[in-house]
């Protein structure tokens, strides 16, 4: 059974046990319908190094997996570097729950259960994600900046530590502005993906790590 097929069997008895059930709903509670899911599930780039994925990314997912957390903020990344999916928005907007979209802010407002779904990666894709703060991806673990990501047909979400920001800050002031996390494609290639604030100071990238034999930046500095 896939998740959305669960959620829609057991959506009158949400009082999940497991995590994989959470999961399940979660999806649910964004979806109504898996095509446009399954659309990107199956599209592949012979000539391009890394296969689309739908993955949510947040702070607080281990939270709201649970409904326990009242900031129900949520990022939705494609991995596309193909570029196809935006192509396909049209049919994402029909197989979303009942919602409000705010085109400036590209901004899902789920009108049921209350979620905030950032979609840029979907809609108007480039090299780096644009979100007005990219801090808010990630909370202290044990000193630690990090966040969690939902890979969608995985059970469990994965914590992921802050991979870099601006050279020269320390703490939330480092990733004020910029972000990277290592990530994976559908087929297990890792990857990095950064975030970027539109409305800050120009930046440029200073340091590089290399990963699977490419060079990905991993700080900045401002211009």
């Amino acid at each position: 059974m896939s998740l959305l097929k669960f959620f829609r069997t057991n959506e009158q008895n949400l009082c999940v046990t497991s995590i994989s059930e959470a999961n399940a709903v979660l999806w649910g509670k964004l979806f109504k319908d898996e095509s446009w899911i399954q659309s990107v599930m199956d599209m592949t780039y012979t000539d391009g190094p890394f296969q689309p994925i739908p993955i949510l990314v947040g702070a607080n997912l281990d939270k709201v997996l649970f409904g326990t957390e009242a900031d129900h903020e949520l990022h939705l990344i494609i991995n596309d570097w193909g570029g196809d999916v935006r192509y396909s928005k049209g049919s994402f907007f029909k197989c979303l729950q009942d919602h409000d979209y705010d085109p400036e802010k590209q901004v899902v407002y789920f009108k049921e259960s209350g979620l905030r779904l950032h979609v840029v990666d979907v809609v108007q894709p480039d090299e780096m994600i644009r979100t007005a703060k990219p801090a808010k991806l990630f909370r202290n673990h044990d000193g630690v900046q990090a966040t969690y990501a939902l890979y969608y047909g995985e059970e469990h979400p994965v914590l992921i530590a802050c991979g870099g920001g601006c050279i020269g800050k320390q703490g939330m002031l480092k990733i004020k502005d910029v972000c990277t996390i290592v990530m994976k494609d559908r087929n297990g290639k890792k990857m990095h993906i950064s975030w970027r604030n539109p409305a800050s100071r120009k930046i440029e990238p200073v340091t590089w790590a290399e990963l699977d034999g490419r060079k990905w930046p991993t700080g900045w500095r401002y211009i």
